[in-house]
C-alpha cells in the first residue's frame, strides 16, 4: 500500500478593495505511465510549486493587472529510457522508461486585461519561464544539468480584443483578432552524457564521458487571428481567418515530434440554438 502526503498552503492579503498580495505552496505527485527497463513500475514524480504576486484594479475594474512569479521543482523526471537492461542495446519503446533526475522551472507572468467602452474587451499577458535540469545521475545516457528543457519557449506573449457592438442597429455585431507569441525554443531531445571505453581496454575499465547533443533549435514566431460574427435571435455565424501572415513555423510536443503550424485559413460556422 502506498501512501504519500501533498501538503498545500496559501496566503491572501488585501489591503484594500483593488489590491490583493497573495503566496502559495503545493505538494503535488504525477503518476508515470510505463514500467523500468526492469519491468517495474515506476515511482511518481514529485512536484513542489511555490507562487508570490499581486493584484490591482484602477478606476473601478476598468483596468486589473496581475503579475505572479512562481518556481516549480519535479523531483523525479521521467524520460524514455535510452537503454535496455544491459545498458548497451538501444530501446525502441517508449513504454520503457528511466527516471533521470530533477528539473526546476522559474518564472514571471504578467496579465492584463481592460474595459475601457462597453462592449470592449482588450487582454494582453506575458509570460517568462526558464525550466532547466537541476539534477542529473551522470550515467551513460543521463540529462545533462542546466540543460534547458526541450520544448520550452522562455518568452510566450499574446494581445487580443474583441468588441459586441450593444445596441443600434447592428446589435449583435462582434469582431476581434488575436496576437500571439512564441518564443525561442529546442525540440527533439535533451543534451545527454554518452560514456565511451576507452580503448587499449584496461582494467579498471575507463571512459570518455562526452555531451551529445540532441536539440533541434526552433526559431520564435508571432501569428495573428481575425474574426467577425453576428448574432441574431437563435441564429448566429462567425467568420475566422487565422495565422493572416501565412507564418511557416513548428510545434513541438513529444520528443519526435515536430510539426508545421497551420498556414493562413478561412473558417466559417453557422449556429442555430433550439
Amino acid at each position: 500500500l502506498n501512501r504519500a502526503y501533498s501538503p498545500k498552503a496559501g496566503l491572501v492579503i488585501q489591503p484594500n478593495k483593488d489590491l490583493s498580495l497573495f503566496a502559495s505552496y503545493s505538494n503535488s505527485f504525477t503518476p508515470n505511465t510505463g514500467t523500468t527497463v526492469d519491468l517495474k513500475p515506476l515511482d511518481p514524480s514529485i512536484i513542489d510549486q511555490y507562487e508570490v504576486g499581486i493584484k490591482k484594479d484602477f478606476w473601478r475594474g476598468i483596468l486589473s493587472t496581475n503579475v505572479t512569479l512562481y518556481q516549480i521543482e519535479n523531483n523525479n523526471l521521467a524520460q524514455t529510457a535510452q537503454f535496455l537492461a544491459d545498458g548497451v542495446t538501444q530501446n525502441t519503446t517508449n513504454t520503457l522508461k528511466e527516471l533521470v533526475g530533477a528539473t526546476k522551472g522559474k518564472g514571471i507572468e504578467v496579465d492584463i486585461t481592460a474595459r475601457p467602452v462597453e462592449g470592449l474587451n482588450i487582454n494582453a499577458g506575458y509570460s517568462f519561464n526558464e525550466t532547466k535540469v537541476s539534477k542529473s545521475s551522470g550515467t551513460n545516457g543521463s540529462l545533462v544539468v542546466g540543460d534547458l528543457l526541450a520544448r520550452t519557449p522562455r518568452n510566450t506573449a499574446n494581445l487580443s480584443f474583441f468588441y459586441k457592438l450593444p445596441s443600434g442597429a447592428l446589435k449583435g455585431l462582434r469582431f476581434g483578432a488575436i496576437g500571439n507569441y512564441i518564443g525561442n525554443r529546442t525540440g527533439g531531445w535533451n543534451d545527454r552524457y554518452v560514456w565511451t571505453e576507452n580503448t587499449p581496454a584496461t582494467t579498471p575499465k575507463t571512459y570518455t564521458v562526452t555531451i551529445e547533443d540532441r536539440d533541434i533549435p526552433l526559431e520564435g514566431y508571432t501569428t495573428i487571428d481575425a474574426s467577425v460574427g453576428y448574432g441574431w435571435k437563435k441564429f448566429s455565424i462567425l467568420c475566422k481567418l487565422s495565422n493572416i501572415t501565412n507564418e511557416l513555423n513548428y510545434t513541438v510536443h513529444e520528443n519526435y515530434s515536430v510539426n508545421p503550424i497551420a498556414p493562413r485559413q478561412v473558417m466559417a460556422s453557422l449556429k442555430y440554438k433550439f
